[in-house]
């Protein structure tokens, strides 16, 4: 896969048992890198040895400036509950990947681990970052990127390959070729609805709920998503999109996914890339969380 690979440990024999690392570093984890300039969108695997150790290396590169395009903490399931809890506080930015994988060494002779991250054909790791949840358990799954990415066209393709689940796409919606605004798009029945418009080219009887810049969102399209959501028993949910309606002003979608949150089931939602901050911030989230990006 032409990466350079650079291995760091604090024990001098560990080292020399790899072989296939580029680069090996002798020295303390909580001093790894302060002397090298670390290139940007580089990809971060964690497996030291002990669960304190895990942490100082994930507020290292927390705290750093190295814009690392992945962060996997290698794991079994007992280690990252006990990590979980020892954390005592949650990270600002709590876009970290917990993988739960079965232990294995890196070096000749033993089985090859899995990769902490998908092998993406004809895509760059850096352009989309693909994660899985292997045991089941409830996550938030946010897709982002910037305006007209493909993020709308990325969940319906998830939610075409699997059988369970439904939610609404918000599609855009043309008069006569001149944008208006969006429409709610039910993903089981293919049923749309009228849900936000321009607020210069509202239709006759619009029963506006909400208003957000230049938009105004719909009170009946807001019900007709919130059946919805309450209707799944089964699969995950799928919410296109959380904006600034909800981040902000905490109207529209934000008291049903609240209850969503609180529901404990498995959630697909878009938010843009540079609000997912605040999107965290707002909604005080708490849960593992796995992120795509579409670039």
């Amino acid at each position: 896969m032409n990466y350079h690979v650079t291995v760091i440990d604090d024990r001098e024999e560990v080292l020399e048992s790899v072989s296939a690392a580029d680069e090996k570093i002798h020295c303390a984890f909580g001093k790894a890198l302060d002397d090298r300039a670390v290139q940007k969108e580089s990809y971060f695997i964690i497996a030291t040895y002990q669960h304190r150790y895990d942490g100082e290396v994930l507020k290292r590169i927390y705290h750093s400036d190295w814009q690392p395009a992945y962060i996997g903490v290698v794991s079994s399931r007992k280690r990252k509950a006990c990590f979980s809890k020892r954390s005592e506080s949650p990270f600002p930015m709590r876009i970290l990947i917990f993988r739960i994988f079965r232990w294995a060494l890196i070096s000749e002779g033993r089985r090859r681990m899995r990769s902490p991250f998908p092998l993406l054909p004809k895509c760059r790791l850096s352009n989309t970052i693909k994660s899985q949840n292997i045991y089941g358990e409830p996550v938030l799954n946010i897709i982002t990127g910037k305006i007209n990415s493909g993020k709308t066209a990325y969940m319906r393709s998830l939610y075409e390959k699997s059988p369970y689940g439904d939610g609404v796409l918000s599609v855009k919606h043309y008069n006569a070729e001149s944008f208006c605004g969006y429409d709610l798009h039910h993903l089981k029945s293919g049923k749309e609805m009228a849900f936000i418009r321009l607020i210069e080219k509202l239709p006759a009887g619009w029963d506006s709920c909400a208003g957000m810049e230049k938009f105004s969102f719909s009170g009946q399209g807001l019900q007709f998503a919130e059946r919805i959501f309450r209707s799944i028993n089964e699969g995950p949910v799928y919410i296109d999109e959380i904006g600034p309606l909800e981040i902000i002003k905490k109207k529209g979608f934000y008291p049903i996914l609240q209850e969503l949150l609180k529901s404990k089931k498995n959630i697909y939602l878009t938010v843009r890339e540079e609000m997912i901050n605040n999107f965290i911030s707002a909604f005080s989230i708490r849960e593992q969380i796995t992120v795509t990006t579409i670039q």
